[in-house]
């Protein structure tokens, strides 16, 4: 059983250092403090490379992107990485991911009117990291009337685009030079909570993961595509009152399902075809005023949990 370090910050909404359940060891932790400037959105990824998740602050047009490195017990302090270029609104979906292949995460942004852009993380000759210029990735629309999903459709490695469409779920393969020209991966199938995409049998391919108010359920991607019966992997409700997530915390390569609550932090685990009893992973409200999310920051192979406020960074951080 791994146990959570909490890493930490101010502004997390009445955070208590309650007694954790007996398996867990929890450590309260600074990863960052001063500002983080992130007007629309807060995202993860590996941008330099290095093994360890980094934060992106995706800003409005012409602001620039800023970056907070880890390295591996903290945040750095923010740095503009540019790629003010990109048409940065708030109902278009950005992801932080690596959609290339060169082990540095992208920063991708998809809209509901044009194809997905990405401006690729590189490093200059005078060794500045930057998101460059940004260029057409796909060259038609990704971004469904249910918004889109990033996750590694086929295994190879690199990060695909998903729309939810109304009538259908469409996918663009990425490509080292660009993505795909996107096909019908499954028709209209969604969650009553929540619908995501990851890795929940470990074979390297992300499923379709559905949250109900009676379960979960999940399509596990095959020769069908997403086109088979989903199937209940559990039974118990479990849809977190901040937020549902999905994520491999424990290390065994299967993604795991997190409930962020109000006063708790539940976890369900993968076996590969089930989802374990819930589990208290965590007594005590963890959620940030600007973002909550999952990201391995301290490169140890497994996801931490990330709550992002104004002024500094708490992690809830596996070993």
């Amino acid at each position: 059983m791994r146990a959570f370090a909490l890493a930490g910050a101010a502004g997390l909404v009445s955070l208590a250092l309650a007694a954790a359940p007996a398996q867990a060891s929890v450590v309260l932790e600074q990863w960052s403090a001063g500002p983080f400037t992130a007007q629309i959105a807060v995202r993860a990824g590996d941008a330099n490379g290095d093994g360890k998740a980094d934060l992106v602050g995706v800003n409005t047009t012409g602001y620039g992107s800023y970056v907070k490195l880890s390295t591996g017990s903290a945040f750095q302090n923010q740095v503009n990485w540019g790629a003010g270029g990109i048409q940065q609104v708030e109902w278009y979906d950005h992801f932080v991911a690596d959609a290339d292949g060169d082990g540095r995460a992208d920063l991708l942004e998809v809209g509901p009117n044009f194809g997905p852009y990405m401006a690729k993380s590189k490093t200059d000759i005078y060794g500045t990291d930057w998101f460059w210029t940004p260029t057409t990735w796909v060259s038609a629309v990704m971004q469904g009337q249910d918004r889109s999903l990033a996750a590694d459709m086929n295994g190879d490695g690199l990060t695909d685009i998903i729309g939810l469409f109304y009538a259908r779920i469409q996918v663009s393969l990425s490509t080292p030079t660009g993505g795909q020209q996107p096909v019908t991966w499954a028709a209209w199938v969604r969650g009553e909570n929540a619908t995501l995409a990851a890795d929940a049998n470990g074979d390297d391919k992300a499923d379709l993961v559905l949250v109900d108010d009676t379960g979960v359920r999940v399509i596990v991607t095959g020769t069908n595509r997403w086109y088979d019966t989903p199937a209940q992997w559990t039974t118990r409700p479990f849809s977190g009152t901040k937020k549902t997530l999905t994520a491999d915390i424990d290390g065994d390569g299967d993604a795991d399902l997190i409930a962020v609550n109000d006063t708790d932090v539940q976890v369900m685990h993968s076996t590969g075809t089930t989802y374990t009893a819930p589990e208290t992973w965590y007594t005590g409200a963890f959620a940030g005023t600007k973002e909550t999310l999952t990201a391995d920051v301290d490169g140890d192979g497994d996801a931490d949990l990330v709550a992002v406020n104004d002024n500094d960074v708490w992690v809830l951080r596996t070993q």
